[in-house]
């Protein structure tokens, strides 16, 4: 059944490739779309968790090929945004949003683990990112100077 539908399906998914690469983004962008999951995103969260939990062992290589271009797009386009909306901050909170609607549709609908890490290790960096540009922001140079410090005792202890 799966190689009957596989075509069909394969052109849905090419067409969501082509519709994210063609999308501007400044239209995308609104007052305060940083701190929610943008619509794109929630709808890609929908489409590829479903078919995380809907994939079989048949035709799966395909499917996550597929999915691994949807995927590299959409991302691409949570950056054309974050572009959009100014300070690098900024661009930190929206991609934080986005990766944890991913996150948070992926666990609602039961995707597995595994095919959900990619975007949990993402958050996570990129929230350790955010932290370092607040902490640099209020405290650069108390960091600078630990970092100084650190380095010229590890040189001395050699």
């Amino acid at each position: 059944l799966t190689m009957l539908l596989w075509p069909r399906f394969k052109a849905v998914l090419d067409l969501q490739i082509e519709g994210v690469k063609a999308v501007d983004p400044r239209i995308l962008v609104s007052r305060g779309s940083d701190k929610y999951g943008h619509h794109v995103t929630r709808r890609f969260g929908e489409l590829t968790g479903c078919l995380h939990v809907l994939k079989n062992s048949e035709g799966r290589e395909m499917l996550d090929h597929s999915m691994d271009f949807v995927r590299k797009e959409v991302e691409a386009l949570w950056t054309r945004i974050g572009q959009q909306m100014g300070g690098k901050r900024t661009q930190l909170v929206f991609l934080i949003n986005q990766l944890e609607c991913v996150c948070t549709t992926y666990e609602q609908r039961g995707v597995p683990k595994d095919a959900a890490g990619h975007y949990q290790r993402r958050l996570d960096s990129t929230i350790d990112e955010f932290v370092e540009e607040e902490l640099s922001l209020h405290m650069g140079d108390l960091i600078a100077y630990v970092k100084e410090s650190e380095g010229g005792g590890r040189d001395g202890d050699g």
